[in-house]
């Protein structure tokens, strides 16, 4: 992915759902939701139920499981 970034796994149990999210290049997991940052530059704008959109400077990237 050319964004660096790896979805891992949807929990679309609570309100709001969360993504949990790795970053290949730090090894980080982020837990997000909606509106969160998962690194500089990239916003999650959507979660849905296998699938997340990024806006990442004001481009979508859609990560998928």
């Amino acid at each position: 992915i050319r964004c660096g970034l790896e979805l891992f796994k949807v929990v679309a149990a609570g309100e709001p759902a969360q993504a949990i999210i790795e970053d290949g290049q730090t090894k980080k997991t982020h837990f997000v939701t909606k509106g969160q940052a998962v690194v500089e530059g990239a916003i999650v704008d959507q979660v849905l139920g296998t699938s997340v959109i990024l806006d990442l400077q004001g481009e979508k990237i859609e990560l998928t499981l």
